[in-house]
């Protein structure tokens, strides 16, 4: 089985960052923002064996540059996929109520 490198953008960084900081400092429910980070970095991880587990996004603007999106609890992460290079590249994670269209322009 071939298996592929995970990147993480800087931007999705920053984004699980503001995730847990929610959780914590908003919610001040610390033990569920790391549960839910945890459950986010184990479903990123498995992309290494199963990049193609989502499908391309339908939207124009998005599936010709074949972004595809993984649902993780209320989280949506949006990531590519480079066969040439056997990598993914995580672009961002949101909450899924967001406008997220907008948001990955």
């Amino acid at each position: 089985m071939n298996f592929y490198t995970v990147q993480i953008t800087a931007t999705a960084e920053k984004d699980l960052r503001n995730i847990f900081d929610y959780y914590l400092y908003e919610l001040q429910e610390r033990e569920l923002g790391l549960s839910i980070i945890a459950d986010i970095s184990e479903s990123v991880l498995g992309l290494e064996q199963f990049p193609y587990k989502s499908p391309i996004l339908q939207e124009e603007e998005f599936a010709s540059k074949e972004y595809r999106k993984l649902i993780i609890h209320n989280f949506l992460v949006f990531y590519i996929v480079s066969e040439e290079k056997k990598q993914v590249y995580v672009i961002r994670l949101l909450y899924g109520k967001r406008n997220w269209i907008e948001l990955l322009k």
